[in-house]
């Protein structure tokens, strides 16, 4: 008789065994299922990111430096170098002009506000 109730205490044992394999399978299939795709991640970054407040930024412009400028786009970006021409003057010259067409646009909309028909 004592045989038979340690053949009883060894199956279940065994079938707890069994139980605690199952848990675990089960718990693993919940991670598999919690996993999500690396795409609908990248979606909430580019939907939900993170935004300073504009007190917060500041943002300060100085002149150009040619040579580090070349120095990064050819040695640390990869650039072609004889594409990468840094050319100040004419860096300047292109910023005038815009300059220029930006208060001319301003001007011209500051000119059609007047208001209405004139008698």
């Amino acid at each position: 008789m004592d045989e038979d109730k340690k053949k009883a205490a060894k199956e279940a044992d065994t079938d707890d065994e069994g139980e605690d394999a199952a848990k675990e399978e089960k718990e693993e299939d919940d991670d598999e299922e919690e996993l999500i795709p690396v795409f609908v991640e990248a979606r909430r970054l580019f939907n939900h990111h993170e935004v300073l407040p504009n007190d917060e930024v500041e943002l300060k412009w100085t002149e150009c430096q040619p040579e580090p400028l070349r120095t990064f786009l050819v040695d640390d970006m990869g650039f072609n170098p004889d594409r990468v021409k840094p050319n100040p003057e004419a860096d300047k010259k292109r910023a005038a002009k815009r300059k220029a067409e930006k208060e001319a646009e301003k001007a011209k909309k500051k000119k059609g506000k007047g208001g209405g028909k004139k008698k």
